[in-house]
């Protein structure tokens, strides 16, 4: 009996000291996890300081006026980089002898795509459809969307009017945006 209590107490002391390491090894990480903390803490409150501090450079009247004037200049270079004499060849290459444009205008975004809306009639459905099939058929055409299809009569001769969309990527724009 004097046997088995001896080994229980071995085995509750074996315990103990198992106990008692884990609790130092814990302690010692707890004390790591509140330096990081505080470092981090520390850390924070600078950068959000920093933030603070180039906000309120950012805000400054002469700052904003500067960052619309750099905006104008960049929409007006993307502008005068667009070339219509590219676009006009590009429409003229699939657009049917029987369908004909009324107006083209051509939106350039921020990120140096060219939305381009269009108006065309002709004659049929089936020319307008070639018209819009040649467009998606080209590299630098993409995404055409027809908005709107009005039938009409024009000199006793049927007509069909399309508003549509399209995206334009000329080559050009894609050496641009490149990296």
């Amino acid at each position: 009996m004097n046997v088995l209590l001896s080994v229980v107490l071995i085995l509750i002391l074996g315990f103990s000291v198992w106990e008692g390491l884990g609790f130092i090894r814990y302690t010692e990480l707890a004390e790591d996890l509140k330096v990081r903390e505080q470092e981090a803490r520390v850390e924070w409150e600078y950068l959000g300081e920093r933030v603070a501090t180039l906000e309120e450079r950012l805000n400054r009247p002469e700052s904003v006026a500067l960052l619309d004037e750099i905006r104008f200049l960049d929409q007006v270079i993307e502008r005068k980089g667009f070339s219509w004499l590219g676009l006009l060849a590009e429409i003229e290459n699939v657009i049917p002898p029987s369908v004909y444009l009324i107006s083209l205008v051509p939106q350039v975004d921020e990120g140096s795509n060219v939305l381009v809306e269009m108006e065309a009639r002709g004659k049929s459905i089936d020319d307008l459809s070639t018209f819009v099939a040649g467009l998606e058929g080209t590299a630098v055409f993409k995404d055409v969307k027809v908005s709107i299809e009005e039938r009409g009569v024009v000199a006793g001769q049927p007509e069909i009017r399309v508003l549509m969309d399209v995206l334009y990527t000329p080559e050009t724009n894609k050496r641009v945006a490149a990296p």
